[in-house]
């Protein structure tokens, strides 16, 4: 009887050596194999930005983005057909590969358990970018302590009719203050039309108490 053999799979340096690539193509990365699918698909059709670019993207950045997702339960902006079709958030990712890391955290008002995806290396960055994950939001907390969150984030969301200038001003003062208390902060922008002033602290307290302290600030505001 003949053996079956499987397709060789490419090293990832040569996959994102080009600059395009159609179809699907099975990847080594480590010690395990990822099957891309639909690299061609167009994601921004105005900018004719391709899964693949996206893909390369991530590729390029990931030294700089894994440390900041590293242990943190992830929910997915998906868009699996690009930013005109279909959009959801997904926090409970059931069906995966093996390869992918995800870990199950109980959720109280639901009452079950989810499969939250993890960010932890190359292959599940990869992976996640691959079935349509164009935005990231992580836990504000790592895996092994989920009671207590490691940043404080003031979530500047302007109104309809308000501008991004007038955010920025919202925003100085929130830094201001912030300055005041000799707390360091750093501005991020949220990937819609707002901003996120992220307040680094160390893990001893819990979210009620980082909330409490942050409403106080926006009063003071």
């Amino acid at each position: 009887m003949a053996l079956l053999r499987r397709k060789p799979s490419t090293p990832l340096d040569e996959l994102f050596s080009g600059s395009a690539v159609s179809g699907s193509v099975t990847v080594r990365i480590g010690r395990d194999d990822f099957s891309f699918k639909h690299l061609d698909r167009i994601l921004f059709p105005d900018e004719n930005i391709t899964k693949f670019d996206v893909m390369k993207y991530y590729y390029d950045m990931h030294p700089f983005i894994l440390p900041y997702l590293h242990d943190r339960p992830l929910t997915l902006r998906r868009f699996p057909t690009g930013i005109e079709g279909t959009k959801f958030y997904q926090h409970d990712l059931e069906h995966a590969p093996n390869e992918l890391t995800r870990k199950k955290i109980w959720s109280k008002t639901e009452n079950k358990e989810k499969n939250y995806a993890f960010a932890n290396d190359l292959g599940d960055l990869l992976y996640l970018v691959n079935i349509g994950s164009i935005g990231f939001h992580p836990y504000l907390c790592r895996y092994d302590v989920l009671t207590m969150p490691d940043y404080i984030v003031f979530d500047l969301d302007p109104q309809e009719n308000a501008s991004f200038a007038q955010i920025l001003e919202v925003a100085i003062v929130v830094k201001k203050k912030l300055d005041e208390l000799k707390l360091e902060s750093y501005a991020k922008t949220s990937g819609a039309r707002g901003l996120h002033v992220f307040v680094p602290i160390r893990r001893v307290y819990t979210f009620e108490e980082t909330s409490k302290f942050a409403k106080g600030l926006r009063k003071q505001s």
